[in-house]
């Protein structure tokens, strides 16, 4: 259990280093992370509920949305 905990804190602090790029997409997080977009929607809200200020940017010109943290 131990070990699974320190690999989902990694994922995490992975997470929120691409978050703040702000420059990729869900399923681009997913990619880079190696797990589902919905494991990545599971993580944003973690990290949400710890604290972190995190919104989807969506642009005209973008057919996905972008993740990045509120400043």
């Amino acid at each position: 259990m131990y070990t699974k905990s320190q690999h989902i804190e990694r994922r995490l602090r992975n997470l929120v280093a691409l978050v703040r790029e702000g420059k990729y997409s869900a399923g681009q997080l997913a990619a880079e992370l190696g797990v589902s977009i919905p494991t990545v929607s599971r993580c944003i809200g973690a990290l949400r509920e710890r604290g972190h200020r995190i919104r989807a940017i969506h642009r005209a010109d973008e057919r996905v949305g972008r993740i990045a943290p509120c400043l």
